[in-house]
């Protein structure tokens, strides 16, 4: 049994600082690094730590959710060179279903700094003031 954040290397007041904010009641985060960084191990991790309450790698949660296959945990990717209004509507409804197993569901938005405006519109009320279930993390590059 040991510490999912023993995973990332090197960014131990990052480490640190995504610690103390599982303990807090924020619900939209976003991490920015480039490509490669690591920011997708670290998002797994905080959406582990914030379903399970530990940061244990043994539990049946963050084995599936580690492997991407937790149903609480939805991660977005784009489709084509952008994520479109379509795919934020599709986030949108996503974010309006509760959860099936945990106390909150967890949304990973990849690559939002490629996201068209028309969708960046559409979500932007659905993350400043998600329902009180979901919690958000964007991952974006720049």
């Amino acid at each position: 049994m040991s510490s999912l954040w023993a995973k990332i290397i090197g960014q131990d007041r990052t480490v640190e600082r995504l610690r103390q904010l599982a303990d807090t009641n924020v619900q939209s985060f976003l991490f920015v690094g480039p490509e490669g960084c690591g920011k997708e191990l670290a998002a797994r991790i905080f959406a582990t730590t914030l379903i399970t309450q530990s940061d244990k790698d043994d539990t049946r949660e963050a084995d599936l959710i580690m492997r991407g296959e937790f149903s609480d945990v939805n991660e977005i990717y784009r489709v084509g060179a952008a994520v479109d209004a379509d795919e934020a509507e599709g986030i949108v409804l996503q974010s309006s279903t509760t959860p099936l197993e945990a106390k909150v569901k967890i949304i990973i938005i990849h690559e939002v700094h490629l996201m068209r405006d028309a969708a960046a519109v559409r979500l932007l009320k659905t993350i400043e003031e998600p329902a009180k279930q979901i919690i958000f993390i964007l991952l974006a590059d720049q």
